[in-house]
């Protein structure tokens, strides 16, 4: 079962989560450069159907060579051009985590330096050092990559959904009447796994 939260648990956890998207703010135009290349990327990926379409119904059913050449230049270059996108999205990425993983890091060791020494004789040394090395960047995966992997899911969902009616509309209906059923036996299965 997918668990539920109590208003009240709702609104600490969207505080908690306001809390850490402020160290975002000084990243956000690099980020949504990182997330636009990442989107560019999925778009690119998004356009090969099209060529395997092109492929077969313009070269390989009409046997036409030049026709064959062309579009499997283009299936190449495409599938070059995501690479690079994604690699580039990827690396631009890092850098910025690892920025932003460090300006977390200093705020936390800045908080520890304020702390009493009635703190450090309550907590355990391994606690605090496991804190500091675990939940830090486990925070900063959260805030970060809940934005990359969120905006970069919906394009590849709707464009898959786009290229799917555009294609053949009753096969993207069948697919779609498959939903209902395989949610509900998902829920099913799940009910009796846990």
């Amino acid at each position: 079962m997918i668990p539920t939260m109590s208003n009240g648990t709702r609104g600490i956890w969207f505080r908690q989560y306001g809390r850490a998207l402020r160290f975002l703010l000084p990243y956000s135009k690099r980020l949504a450069g990182v997330t636009l290349v990442g989107l560019m990327a999925t778009g690119v990926g998004l356009v090969q159907p099209y060529f395997s379409k092109l492929l077969i119904d313009s070269a390989l059913l009409r046997r036409d060579m030049r026709a064959l050449v062309w579009v499997a230049g283009l299936m190449a270059a495409f599938t070059i051009a995501g690479f690079v996108l994604n690699i580039v999205s990827s690396y631009q990425y890092v850098r910025i985590s690892a920025h932003l993983l460090f300006e977390m890091r200093l705020t936390l060791y800045r908080h520890l330096q304020a702390c009493s020494p009635r703190f450090w004789t309550r907590n355990r040394l391994g606690d605090v050092v496991s804190r500091i090395n675990n939940d830090a960047a486990e925070v900063q995966r959260i805030t970060a990559d809940t934005l990359l992997a969120v905006c970069s899911n919906i394009v590849f969902l709707v464009g898959a959904a786009g290229i799917m009616v555009w294609f053949s509309l009753p096969i993207f209906l069948c697919s779609v009447a498959a939903i209902p059923p395989s949610i509900w036996a998902l829920r099913r299965y799940q009910a009796l796994l846990s």
